[in-house]
């Protein structure tokens, strides 16, 4: 009564197998379960039902609470223990703790979803097909991709300006075991020896005039990553000899 109170929808079930029957037909997010009981009994529920329904949490209740059957159900899985006479208010901590827990939950997963969605979206964007070409140097280079994306080892890309080598650079990151992780792009003929030191390695704060706050490396924010020197030629001679 006092959970149809709060708003629950609540089944009721007189043992353990009719329980474990009603969340066979009806997707429930929590199950409230007493420790001893006709039939199975409160432990072998709690193992029953996270063993075949791991999306419900369970809430153990019991009159003959001991230190021994609290561990053996959370070692279960049961998500907390609850000792008669009941305090609701207790009670109903407990369940908003579940809520926000599947909320979370929830998100996470909706979370994963778009980044596999987009994930699939960039590997698509940069695969071996954007690369227009039939001659048999464009064939070389496809080949030359497939050979190193699965390596863990620097790669030279050379070229003239224009001609596509942040593409092929892409599609060596995405065709990797490093897809999944940062691929960061700095462009070396912009930058001096002292601003390029501080773009790949990072800086504290009041490291040299004008830093304010610490920075991040690039090298360190595409860790597990791909690091794309882009335009190395171009570089100063300063950059160049250090």
């Amino acid at each position: 009564m006092r959970l149809a109170e709060w708003g629950h929808q609540v089944f009721d079930a007189p043992d353990g197998e009719s329980a474990l029957k009603i969340l066979k037909s009806v997707e429930c997010q929590v199950a409230i379960t007493d420790l001893r009981m006709p039939g199975i009994s409160g432990e072998e529920l709690v193992r029953l039902i996270r063993e075949q329904f791991p999306s419900t949490e369970v809430v153990v209740i019991t009159g003959y609470a001991t230190v021994e059957s609290a561990v053996c159900v959370m070692k279960y899985g049961a998500r907390d223990f609850l000792i008669k006479p009941l305090n609701f208010e207790h009670v109903r901590i407990v369940l908003d703790k579940i809520e926000e827990h599947l909320s979370l939950s929830r998100e996470n997963q909706s979370l994963r979803e778009q980044v596999g969605t987009l994930n699939a979206l960039v590997s698509e964007r940069y695969s071996l097909d954007g690369i227009i070409g039939k001659s048999k140097a464009m064939q070389n280079i496809c080949r030359t991709i497939t050979s190193v994306a699965p390596l863990d080892s620097t790669v030279l890309i050379s070229g003239e300006t224009g001609t596509g080598k942040e593409l092929v650079a892409r599609i060596i990151h995405c065709d990797s075991r490093r897809k999944l992780r940062p691929m960061v792009t700095v462009d070396c003929g912009v930058l001096s020896k002292t601003l390029l030191e501080s773009e790949l390695f990072g800086h504290e704060k009041g490291a040299f005039t004008g830093a304010y706050k610490a920075r991040r490396g690039l090298f360190e924010q595409a860790d597990g990553g791909t690091v794309l020197l882009d335009e190395v030629a171009n570089a100063s001679s300063s950059v160049r000899g250090w």
